[in-house]
């Protein structure tokens, strides 16, 4: 089931529904956004992954989860990053940009949110936009068959990239930690 939240009147903008009651919100703008960024969809994570995916060190983690201010200042609470969200301050969520070849996690967004996601609740889950990057490490969102001459235009022979074309494993981008995912979970960004 989908859920849908209106961005500007009159357009439908389908986004994935809550996973629980205490949730990080994605809304009509982060499915846009991501969309742009040639994102695939939106994968179920629990924010300890996401975070250890994303830190250098435990300790790092730690730091981010903890209730005290951090290198930063203070925590800012999971109420107001969903304002930030619904109030269009925010339009970029939660985000891991991964190799295909070997899903080694290249680039991040979103460490404090999931931190404040797990202060609120430490079983809750959060969507995570996932970018496939290709071999030359440009963001891909489909495979299109050679072009044939008298055949159709390649555009119309494109198959979207989804949930087979994700690793099975996420590898860390600052250290040699493995986190395994469920593929077939993958909200998918419909493209038409």
């Amino acid at each position: 089931m989908k859920d849908a939240s209106l961005m500007f009147p009159g357009v439908l903008v389908e986004v994935p529904p809550p996973l629980q009651e205490v949730s990080l919100d994605v809304v009509a703008d982060h499915v846009i956004t991501m969309k742009d960024n040639k994102a695939i969809g939106f994968l179920p994570m629990h924010p300890i992954e996401h975070l250890v995916l994303t830190t250098t060190d435990d300790a790092h983690v730690a730091e981010l989860i903890n209730r005290s201010p951090d290198r930063k200042g203070k925590k800012i609470p999971l109420a107001t990053y969903n304002e930030f969200a619904r109030s269009g301050q925010n339009i970029i969520p939660p985000f891991l940009r991964v190799r295909m070849e070997d899903g080694r996690v290249e680039g991040h967004e979103g460490r404090h949110r999931a931190a404040a996601l797990h202060r609120e609740d430490p079983q809750a889950l959060l969507w995570v936009a996932i970018e496939l990057l290709d071999e030359t490490g440009h963001s891909a969102y489909y495979t299109e068959p050679p072009y044939v001459p008298g055949g159709p235009y390649p555009s119309e022979r494109r198959r979207y990239l989804g949930a087979e074309d994700m690793p099975r494993v996420l590898i860390g981008q600052f250290r040699p930690i493995v986190v395994e995912v469920t593929p077939e979970t993958l909200w998918p960004i419909v493209r038409r």
